[in-house]
């Protein structure tokens, strides 16, 4: 079990686009999404220059009251397992490009939502300590991380 501590914030611009440095393309079905726990399977594909890479397959568990931490437990699971368990998760599905962009020697992890939440660009931080994270990049905008809206497990129910 790891303790996730992360902060959410709107993207304002695209000055983050050139400082890519790999992108996902990610499937996630919910399971189990309620105020205070979730269960999702999560197919995870890096995108390359000449395509694509193998998936990568998780089993997620999340637990916990407040928005910015959270007990987490992950579990690599087989392609085959992943697409069963997606098939059980009916609507509660999402779609996103996920970039991965180096700032101030940490790693932002910026969300493009695919489908019916196209538009939507959310860019998370993880850290040990929240309030440690103090340098931001000039494109990180309002801070939506007590807004459960923004919360995955939220949007795979929004229209």
């Amino acid at each position: 079990m790891t303790k996730e501590i992360e902060r959410k914030f709107k993207v304002s611009g695209d000055g983050w686009r050139d400082e890519v440095s790999q992108s996902f393309l990610i499937e996630q079905a919910y399971l189990v999404a309620e105020r205070e726990r979730s269960v999702r399977v999560r197919i995870r594909t890096l995108l390359t220059g000449d395509g694509s890479s193998e998936p990568e397959c998780f089993l997620t568990m999340k637990f916990g009251a407040t928005a910015i931490s959270t007990d987490e437990y992950e579990y690599s699971v087989p392609y085959e397992d992943a697409r069963s368990l997606v098939s059980h998760a009916g609507d509660l599905t999402l779609t996103k490009l996920r970039h991965l962009v180096e700032f101030d020697g940490r790693t932002w992890e910026v969300d493009e939502f695919q489908g019916r939440h196209e538009g939507l660009v959310i860019v998370e931080i993880e850290s040990e300590d929240a309030e440690s994270i103090n340098n931001f990049p000039a494109w990180v905008g309002t801070e939506v991380t007590y807004d459960s809206y923004f919360k995955n497990a939220s949007l795979v129910f929004a229209k």
